[in-house]
């Protein structure tokens, strides 16, 4: 991770080709939902994506959908993390009166990985019916996984992390978590 500030996030999507027989291929997008849940580690997401892309797509029906984020500093230095991983299951192409894309949909199982302490920050609101589920700005909230030991900054309540949902594009950058 750079050292300084972050001037901006990048997030792509690898569509892996070796079960295909050829090469992976990056996927600007324009956005993404994401959805990764305990007990069973499970992830499922859509991504849409420029649809010029088509035949690369059609290329790779086996592959695997990879999204990273990446971090540019103003130093010109960058790191990069992979959020979740999915097989690719559905390749939708849409068409409406200006515009084309691909809508890309994968399910898989999301890397089991060991709890750590997390504070929530950046909330945005608090889903009233059952007090369940905290929304907040994703960009104070990409380590979180699910399993994870939370502790909303504001109110100092905590709980465990059940589902994590995501949902990024059009400058928009929101997690949601629902507690166990």
């Amino acid at each position: 991770m750079p050292t300084d500030s972050p001037v901006r996030h990048l997030y792509i999507l690898t569509l892996t080709g070796a079960p295909d027989g050829t090469t992976d291929v990056d996927i600007p997008i324009r956005s993404i939902n994401g959805r990764v849940w305990i007990p069973d580690y499970l992830s499922y997401m859509t991504v849409v994506c420029e649809f010029s892309y088509l035949a690369e797509i059609s290329d790779r029906i086996d592959g695997e959908l990879i999204i990273s984020r990446v971090i540019e500093s103003a130093t010109g230095g960058s790191s990069s993390t992979d959020m979740i991983r999915a097989n690719l299951e559905q390749i939708r192409e849409d068409e409406g009166v200006n515009s084309k894309s691909i809508t890309l949909t994968g399910r898989g199982q999301h890397p089991v990985t060991t709890p750590k302490a997390h504070t929530l920050v950046g909330v945005m609101s608090r889903y009233q019916a059952d007090s369940s589920r905290w929304t907040a700005y994703y960009n104070d909230n990409t380590a979180l996984s699910p399993g994870d030991n939370v502790t909303v900054d504001f109110s100092g309540e905590n709980f465990t992390a059940k589902e994590i949902r995501f949902r990024i594009g059009n400058n928009n950058e929101v997690i949601e978590v629902t507690k166990l």
